[in-house]
Parts: C-alpha cells; structure tokens; sequence
C-alpha cells in the first residue's frame, strides 16, 4: 500500500463511513457505480476510516479511497501538473491553492483541494485542461498534506470564481440553466433545487443552516453565492429572492458601513465583485454583534494584522497546556495527558478566522506557546510528587494522609484509574488471596500492592510471580492493572530490558507489568539493576533522538519457570529481587470465570487495603515482609543460576577432615553439567568459585608425595 499519512487527513473525512480500498480488482466494479448518492452506492462495501486503513494494509497494491456523493457538501478541485521544474507550485498552481483557502494534499499527478461549497452549474463534474472540479466520485486519499492546515473549509465563493474563469467559456451542457429574463422569486428556486447540492441550499433557504455552517454570515454569503449563479449575477434578483428566505433579517438593510452601506449591500457586492481572498476585508463582514479577536488588529482599510503572541497568551490561560520532555501535555481532569503537535495545531487553527488562515500563523503560535508554557524536563512527576497519589476525585498525600483537589500545580501525568474511598471493602479480593497464597505471603503482597500506587523506586526491588498454572498470578497481574490504568503501564519482558528501544517505553510510567515470562536465560543485567535503582538511564524510540529519564515504573512479572541467570552472580543483582510464591493450585472446576469482573466493583477497597501495606512498608523505611517460602525459592533460584554453587550443594560435603584432588572435583563437575544441560566453567574460574562458596572452610593445596593440586575441607558425595 501506499504510504497514507493518517494524522493528516481531516476529520471531517475520518468521520463518515464512506472508505473503501482501491486496487485492480475493485476499480473495475467502481467504474460502474454511480455516486450521486449514498443509496446509489448500495453496490459498494462502504466502510469506516479505522476499517478501511487496517484492511488498506493487507496488500502492497491496496490504496484507501473515499466515495464522495452529492449528499456531502464536499467538492474536491484537482490540479494536474501544478509544479514548475523546480518543484514550486508553477502559476496556475498557486493560483488555485491560494484561491482556496482549505485542506490540500500532494497526489500522483499533481495535488487535489478538498472543500465545502456547491459546484455551480449542470449536474456534471468539470475538467478543463489541467483542473478539475468535482462533487461527486471515487477519489485516492494520500493524507500527504500540502500545508500544516488539514481543516475542509467552506469555499463556495473561490469555487464558483475558479468556475467562472476556467469552465464557463467552455461549458456546453444542456442542463445547465440560463437566465435570460427575469423570473420569479419561485422560479429562481426551482432552479436552485436542480442545481448541484440542491438540498444544502434549499435547506439554507428555509433558515435551516445550523448543519452547515458556524455562522449567519457564512450562510448568507453561501446562499448569495448560489443566487448569483442562478440569475447570472443579477443583484436585484439575489436580493428580492434572499429576501422571500428564512436566512433574512433585519440586520440586511441596518446601515453599519462606511458611506452609509448596508449589511445586505456590503454581501451582495462581495458576491457579485468577489476579489481576492487575501484582500477581503473580514470586518466588511461583521455584524454589530460579532466581534474581532484580539489577536487581530485592525489597521487601514480594514486590513487586519496577526498578533501570534497574543494569542498563545489567551490559549496559555484557557487551555491549561504545559511543554515539558519536547512533548505538549495539556491538564484534563486532574491529570496531564499527552496531546500531539498535531492536536495543538487545531487547537491554535480553531482560534484563527477561516479566511486568513496561514501556515505561519499556526508556526507563530506554537513557537510562542512553547515559550509561555515550558516547565523543566523534571518537573511531570518529579521528586515532589514521590509520595502523592493522584486519584480520579483529589490527591492523596500518604505522608499526611490528607486529600486535597486537583490542581494545575500537581504536574503529574499519572492518575490512578479509580477513586479514594475510605469506606470501600473489598470481601470477594480477601477471599481470592486466601485461596492462592501462603497466609504468610499475604503481607508482602499487600506491601507490594501499595509499593505500585507511588511514583517512587526507593525499595529498589523487582517482583516476581511465581508458580505454577492455575494459581491466581495471572488474576494478581489484571487486578493491578485495572487499578493503575493501562496508559500508565508498560509491557517489556525481563529479557526485552536487553533491548536497545524497549526500555524507552517505561518512561513516564508507573508499573511495568509482563505475564508469562518466556524461559530464555538473561543475557546482561545493567539495564535492569539501573531500572529498579531509579537511576537515570539512555533510552531511544525507534527512529528518535536519545533521551535520559530517571526510570518510576516498578518492575512486575510472573512466570512458571524462571530465567537462567549466567552473566550477574552478584548480590547487586540478586537483592533487587522478590520472588512472591503461588504455591497454591485452584482446580480446575473451581475457576471462576466472573472474578475479574466481581474485583473490577471492588478496587477502591483493594486500594484501601493496599495503602495499609504501603504505611507498614515506609515505616519500615521500605523493607519488605518476609516470607520463608519465598526466600526458599529465591535462595534455590539463585543455586540453580551458578553452576559451581549448584554442584557443592548437591554433589559435594564441606567438611574439614575430608580432602580430594581439584582434577577429580572438576571432572565430576563437568560431567554433572553436561548430564543437567548446564554450561560448565573453566577450570580457573571453578576454582576460585569453590574456595568463594565456601566461606574459608576449603584450602586449596599440594599433595606432599606427588605434588597433585588438593582440596582440603571437600569432598565428593556418592553418585
């Protein structure tokens, strides 16, 4: 498929289901169907944007299409060949794309303008040379948009002047009717009812132009701009006419114009002697009661002037936005969330008048807003926010254990996905716990539960799941993740914090969750002793800059067999780990398929009983309740990770009356790797291990006849 740039195409466009994908197969069946309608284009599987992108990638030949009908109020201008050899817009090309003023992107052969307007005359789409101009088809969608501007404006006004010079000389459709004599207000309508978006515009006629457009004036112009067309530009007769409409009030004939001009007059002339858009005046076009942002200024003339600063002024108070990390956050409902440049650029568009919208009014803008709103890379969930629970209803301060509201001044972009209730219980959760877990594991749990709810990796711990199938690890896992929420939640394995893109993505989070850890041994832990110390790390997204982040997120697994460890026989990287035993197996009658659902009514109370575990924890300045069956494992796990210690414990005696030669312990050594599938040491390293392990009970030495090397203190066992 061709590269679509789904960001930048409009959403007016993304919000209807008129998507389809284009390729040999189906352009032959296209071809044949008429797209006057909607109910005419029965024939074709019609789908939505998110259908139709995902499909649109399936092959290579695919490309995504939108079916324009006369039901839409879209006209789309095509101009081919629109660049000069250079690779700028030649003079028939910036001619066209500064006329019309609206959503414009690159295709094959040239570029395509999509608006909203009324395609003047006959019921035929128009080309003439190298434009055409269309209200209806089957059109490609690149999303490669010509300019930061990706809103569909109305046009009807630049489409009927591109018209009129390009098409009207040539036209010689029979349909088109002609204006000769001077009919009657109720003929000039019927006329308007045949033309192209006829029911838009006796929709208009009626008064009914609050689906169409923002403004009175909008569809005042829009409704003269179709008169002017159908009486050939007769001002008398656009204006008996609007006149016999319910668009028409008062305010037509009030004189709020220089030398004594109307409302009425001051439109009928803009329609009839319609100049350049760039040198249209907008307050010619103001009623009394519109008023002139601030951020224009009005000077001779009434030429209006842009003041970015301005408004990046008004949008810094309004909007609540903060630039921080090279990203806009903005703060929706206690919490800051990450918005894209692209929703900032609507945002500042949405504020400029449509007709004097420019690339370097949004560019302006945006340069100004970065540097009214810029906090320090530090400052979104910095070291103040260590202890601070921001909950869906307030913030909860668990040194205090006060509550307070939300407020901007909490630069947190992480929110609990539940709310603070001191009164919640949690009956059928306690249950659960009591049915998976050894009764002297549950405090670790509930210390480990509460550990998550802050950003803060003081305990600078790891924790494993483990245990066999059908102990409730999974459960555990889905619980906490309905509670912290999974946009604060990454999803790297042990083994992903290897990778050189993966550990990019816990920055910013709170919890890194990962079910199911596959077998494959560790192959370098600095990344995961710097991650669970909270030291601050390089990372990189794929095809981005590097960046430092001082990592928050926890790091949370669970597996039925874990890793081998042969590279960090370190205590470094040992007492970072926890392993919480599930020793208990549910069978599999008894599985309740309904429990997560029964624990989702219930997390405020499994918060409640987790912010116990959380205070017993900092009182105990983030020291761990211990749990003998989970040292047991861990001090097993640690064994089975170094081969040396592995064999001493379970081929050899440590014993001081006993002796045996080095060459005879490492061959056994070796042989019993090889028979556990285990990678043997070299003899040096072996060596030195055994003394290590041994704690000063074994002495290497010499034996006195035969000078054969010896161990004095081990020996081997039966076997």
């Amino acid at each position: 498929m061709q590269q679509v740039l789904r960001d930048y195409i409009p959403e007016q466009l993304k919000k209807l289901s008129q998507w389809i994908i284009l390729n040999k197969e189906s352009e032959a069946l296209y071809d044949q169907v008429s797209t006057e309608s909607l109910q005419e284009c029965s024939k074709i599987d019609l789908l939505s944007f998110e259908e139709a992108y995902k499909i649109a990638y399936s092959r290579i030949s695919n490309r995504l299409g939108f079916v324009f009908t006369k039901d839409n109020p879209f006209v789309v201008v095509t101009v081919k060949n629109p660049f000069d050899s250079q690779g700028d817009l030649n003079q028939l090309g910036s001619e066209i794309s500064d006329q019309i003023c609206s959503y414009t992107e690159y295709i094959d052969d040239g570029i395509q303008i999509i608006c909203e307007g009324i395609l003047p005359s006959g019921n035929q789409n128009k080309s003439f040379d190298d434009i055409e101009m269309i209200d209806n088809g089957i059109l490609t969608i690149t999303g490669d948009a010509m300019y930061e501007n990706v809103q569909i404006y109305e046009c009807t006004r630049e489409v009927v002047q591109i018209y009129n010079k390009y098409f009207c000389k040539t036209n010689n459709n029979p349909k088109q009717k002609v204006i000769n004599s001077s009919p009657s207000p109720t003929e000039i309508i019927d006329i308007l009812h045949n033309m192209e978006q006829g029911t838009q515009l006796i929709d208009l006629f009626e008064g009914n132009w609050q689906p169409y457009y923002d403004s009175h004036m909008e569809a005042d112009i829009a409704l003269c701009t179709a008169l002017a067309v159908a009486t050939n530009y007769n001002k008398e007769l656009i204006d008996e006419t609007f006149r016999h409409s319910k668009l028409f009030r008062d305010s037509w004939d009030n004189k709020y114009y220089d030398e004594g001009r109307t409302y009425g007059e001051e439109v009928l002339t803009k329609v009839i002697n319609p100049s350049n858009k760039d040198n249209i005046e907008y307050q010619s076009f103001l009623e009394p009661t519109d008023t002139l942002p601030p951020w224009y200024l009005s000077g001779e003339k009434g030429k209006l002037s842009f003041i970015p600063a301005v408004l990046a002024e008004h949008l810094s108070n309004k909007e609540s936005i903060i630039y921080s990390n090279s990203n806009y956050y903005q703060f929706q409902n206690g919490v800051y969330k990450e918005i894209t440049n692209q929703t900032v650029k609507s945002i500042i568009q949405g504020n400029l008048l449509k007709r004097h919208v420019k690339p370097s009014h949004i560019k302006d803008t945006e340069e100004f807003l970065k540097i009214l709103n810029h906090q320090p890379d530090q400052t979104l969930n910095g070291e103040s926010l260590a202890y601070l629970i921001n909950f869906r209803n307030g913030i909860l301060n668990v040194n205090t254990k006060h509550f307070s509201p939300h407020t901007q001044q909490h630069f947190s972009s992480i929110q609990m996905n539940c709310f603070y209730d001191l009164s919640s219980k949690a009956p059928q959760f306690h249950k659960y716990l009591s049915q998976v877990l050894d009764e002297s594991t549950i405090p670790l749990v509930q210390e480990l539960m509460g550990y998550l709810l802050i950003p803060n990796t003081q305990a600078q711990k790891a924790f494993i799941l483990f245990g066999p199938g059908r102990t409730g690890k999974s459960t555990l896992l889905q619980i906490i993740e309905m509670i912290i929420g999974n946009n604060n939640i990454s999803n790297v394995s042990w083994q992903g914090l290897e990778d050189k893109f993966q550990p990019a993505t816990l920055y910013g989070m709170l919890v890194n969750l990962y079910g199911d850890l596959p077998a494959t041994s560790l192959k370098d832990t600095a990344n995961f002793k710097a991650l669970t110390g909270g030291d601050t790390i390089n990372a990189q997204f794929k095809n981005k800059q590097i960046f430092s982040f001082k990592n928050k997120a926890r790091l949370v697994f669970s597996c039925n067999q874990l890793p081998h460890n042969n590279v960090d026989r370190t205590d470094a990287f040992y007492r970072r780990i926890i392993l919480v035993p599930f020793i208990k197996q549910v069978p599999s009658d008894q599985v309740d398929p309904n429990l997560i659902q029964q624990l989702k009514k219930e997390k405020e109370g499994i918060v409640q009983w987790a912010l116990q575990g959380l205070y017993r924890l900092m009182k105990n300045s983030f020291k761990f309740s211990e749990s003998e069956i989970a040292d047991s494992i861990l001090e097993k796990y640690k064994t089975n990770n170094d081969s040396v210690l592995w064999f001493m414990k379970n081929y050899c005696e440590l014993n001081l009356d006993t002796r045996c030669y080095s060459q005879d312990l490492y061959t056994a050594y070796k042989s019993q790797c090889k028979i556990n599938g285990l990678q043997a040491k070299t003899q040096p390293q072996f060596n030195d291990d055994i003394i290590n392990y041994a704690n000063g009970s074994v002495l290497k030495d010499k034996e006195g006849k035969t000078k054969r090397a010896i161990y004095r203190g081990i020996s081997l066992l039966k076997f």
